[in-house]
């Protein structure tokens, strides 16, 4: 079955939910791979959700304390019955340090809560950009939704931001490979029919199936028969 990423962080593989996170820069010097990805062992998506929400509590809580108060309040209690006392949910961090030896040093740290820093001032850089110059743009997490023709001064803000934030150079950065205004009108001379099915693809779009549940709850919500 193909690999599906169903929300942040998980991933839907062979009927099972996996916990996928991207390692930070900071912290690639410990581990040979790009991203961390395990499975979660479950094959329910609401159990992954909560599962991998616990799994980034434990990056981002400061202290053992503050990581078994937020274990608790967001726990199932009507899904999985079962008492965690600190004695338990320490048991349960000291194999999560072993599994994951090279950052346990990280854990409980508060270095979550500092990458997040890191992660809004990127954000916060670009967006204070196309609010200055009075453009459209849409942010989701890490990622950036602007106009077409905009796309590459996305790319060198991207860039930029990254770079006086991290103080590191030569930055690569992702995006899709969606049309770009460069695209669209380059082939206009050559097949015009092409060049008005990708305006109405452009107008129209391709929603993902993730979006279109999301607009199903939404309709259904407010009781909209169609938007």
């Amino acid at each position: 079955m193909r690999n599906k990423c169903e929300a942040n962080h998980v991933l839907l593989r062979n009927e099972n939910y996996y916990f996928i996170k991207r390692v930070p820069c900071d912290l690639k010097s410990y581990y040979s791979v790009k991203r961390l990805c395990f499975s979660l062992k479950t094959k329910s998506y609401s159990s992954a959700l909560r599962i991998s929400k616990s799994v980034l509590q434990r990056l981002n809580a400061n202290n053992e304390t503050s990581l078994f108060k937020a274990f608790r309040n967001e726990h199932d209690y009507e899904t999985m019955p079962y008492e965690f006392t600190d004695e338990r949910l320490s048991e349960i961090l000291t194999n999560i340090k072993k599994e994951h030896h090279p950052i346990a040093h990280k854990i409980c740290s508060g270095e979550g809560i500092r990458l997040m820093n890191y992660d809004s001032m990127i954000v916060e850089h670009i967006l204070d950009d196309f609010i200055k110059r009075d453009t459209a743009i849409l942010s989701v997490h890490d990622s950036f939704v602007v106009q077409l023709g905009e796309e590459n001064r996305l790319y060198e803000l991207m860039k930029e931001a990254f770079e006086r934030v991290m103080k590191v150079n030569k930055v690569k950065v992702k995006y899709n490979k969606n049309m770009t205004k460069q695209d669209l009108y380059s082939s206009r001379h050559l097949d015009y029919d092409y060049f008005i099915d990708m305006f109405f693809h452009l107008t129209k779009g391709s929603p993902t199936n993730g979006y279109k549940r999301r607009m199903e709850r939404h309709n259904q919500y407010y009781n909209i028969s169609n938007v």
